[in-house]
């Protein structure tokens, strides 16, 4: 396993500390990998280590070849999973509601927007879709989807979905985002029909250029390699489908209740 920490607002000790095990890559196990989750509550972590309320700890595991200590702890739970203070937090629901309930500042993140809500619901499974089918009925559904994102952003005139500082949305969208950027650019026959929808574009780039986004943002050829995209064949990873559909059902109605 490869651990990183994190330091900030851990100068008085006083922080709580969070240890978040997410998926290695897939290229090297070393580096942290193309897990759409692993790297959604690592933004929203990340975030609250940036304003001190915590500090982070990172360690990323090869699920190809455990260690046997993380064997022993888990069994064969994948990452992610969330430690606080000696307590094993194993699923997705259960994670997101302990940042928010539990971890301090996690509150912050978790604003109540339906209409957000409803906007980014479902953008991943129609990329799945058009990588799957790879005609234009998939691929215009998906460019309606972020189309509907560009047209919110520009409604707003605003840094992120909600306002000028990220939320949970934002930690939500900008890994299905990079996502699609690269996998999508990477099917032939559809480099021509899928044009940058420029706010959407441009909303991601800001984010990249951020310290906070150059250490969030899943590096290409990871999510290359999870999605084994090559020349006109796409074949969807198992990384990134562990337990996401049943998951993606139920994520709007814990947003707005």
């Amino acid at each position: 396993m490869s651990e990183d920490t994190n330091q900030n607002g851990t100068e008085n000790g006083s922080v709580t500390e969070i240890e978040l095990i997410i998926k290695a890559s897939t290229i090297d196990g070393r580096r942290k990998g193309a897990c759409l989750f692993c790297q959604e509550y690592f933004m929203d972590l990340y975030l609250l280590a940036e304003l001190k309320t915590i500090s982070l700890k990172v360690t990323t595991v090869d699920m190809q070849k455990p260690p046997p200590d993380f064997r022993t702890n888990f069994e064969a739970t994948p990452p992610p999973i969330l430690i606080d203070n000696g307590l094993a937090v194993l699923e997705n629901e259960k994670i997101e509601r302990h940042i928010m309930k539990n971890v301090p500042g996690g509150h912050n993140l978790f604003v109540q927007d339906k209409e957000v809500a409803t906007l980014i619901e479902n953008l991943y499974s129609k990329l799945k879709l058009m990588l799957l089918k790879k005609d234009d009925v998939s691929t215009n559904s998906l460019m309606s989807h972020l189309r509907k994102i560009d047209e919110h952003l520009g409604r707003k005139n605003t840094r992120f979905l909600t306002g000028d500082t990220m939320c949970c949305f934002d930690c939500e969208l900008m890994p299905r985002l990079q996502h699609i950027r690269v996998a999508a650019g990477k099917v032939n026959s559809l480099r021509s029909s899928f044009p940058p929808v420029d706010t959407v574009q441009k909303m991601l780039d800001k984010f990249v250029v951020r310290s906070t986004g150059l250490s969030m943002v899943c590096y290409p050829p990871l999510i290359l390699s999870a999605y084994k995209c090559v020349s006109e064949t796409a074949v969807l990873p198992t990384t990134l489908n562990c337990r996401h559909s049943e998951y993606e059902a139920s994520r709007l109605a814990r947003h707005i209740n």
